[in-house]
């Protein structure tokens, strides 16, 4: 063989080798490639699922704040105190006006509870105010506001109810509904 031909026949080997070595590479680029590929998914997966989760903790919220907010009664009326507890239990405002007061600021539940403390009928202190209660509660004012259904019972001084009079001597009786 001349050199010439030998020299052909290294090229030959050359381009083969750099022909494989090509097609390694080409494999090598393509399977990086398709690496890459899969970690796009991969992350696009977990993208979609933060997404879905985010999307469903929104709807959870919204839904909770609107039962919570629109599915409270709102039939439930309010009423503010007519007087603050000071003024009404002065000593100088009849239990019957106090009782009016109270009608006429839109509470519905109205009760009067006399305390048959006095011993002569004729006392100045008789229907005066000695305390009264709303709601269970001893201290409002004029800013406070009660469900109009809570209770207001107005405590009054009155005389002592005997047995010879034919009237009530037990004094748990002492509240009576209007």
């Amino acid at each position: 063989m001349s050199m010439r031909g030998r020299e052909e026949e290294k090229q030959h080997d050359v381009g083969e080798e750099q022909k494989a070595g090509s097609m390694t590479r080409s494999n090598y680029a393509r399977r990086k490639r398709r690496a890459a590929e899969a970690r796009n998914a991969q992350e696009e997966k977990r993208y979609q699922r933060n997404n879905k989760a985010l999307i469903l903790m929104a709807a959870a919220i919204v839904a909770i704040t609107l039962i919570t907010r629109w599915g409270r009664d709102r039939s439930i009326v309010y009423a503010t105190a007519p007087i603050s507890y000071e003024d009404a239990v002065d000593g100088t405002r009849n239990y019957r006006d106090v009782l009016r007061l109270f009608a006429n600021a839109g509470f519905t539940n109205l009760a009067e509870g006399a305390l048959n403390d006095l011993k002569d009928k004729g006392d100045a202190q008789s229907g005066m105010v000695c305390d009264v209660s709303v709601g269970g509660n001893r201290k409002f004012s004029t800013k406070t506001r009660f469900n109009s259904t809570a209770q207001v019972i107005v405590y009054y001084h009155s005389p002592e109810k005997t047995e010879k009079d034919g009237t009530d001597v037990n004094p748990s009786a002492a509240v009576q509904t209007q």
